[in-house]
């Protein structure tokens, strides 16, 4: 049998699983009284997010302190 690949079986277009990756990086500025109450507002913001989206995968990285 001939195919535009040459010769053998026939191509069959079919639906493949594929798995997709991907990273978010998030910034933002909140107005906290120390770095915990910071972390406390990351996790209560990702936590409404992760209710949504339960396949992404969230981890705080850092928190800094900014002067003005």
């Amino acid at each position: 049998m001939q195919n535009r690949y040459g010769t053998g079986r026939p191509v069959r277009r079919r639906k493949m699983r594929y798995i997709l990756e991907g990273t978010c990086d998030f910034e933002a500025e909140v107005w906290a009284g120390s770095r915990e109450e910071a972390e406390d507002y990351f996790n209560d913001h990702f936590k409404s997010v992760l209710e949504c989206f339960p396949e992404i995968a969230v981890d705080c990285r850092g928190i800094r302190e900014v002067w003005m």
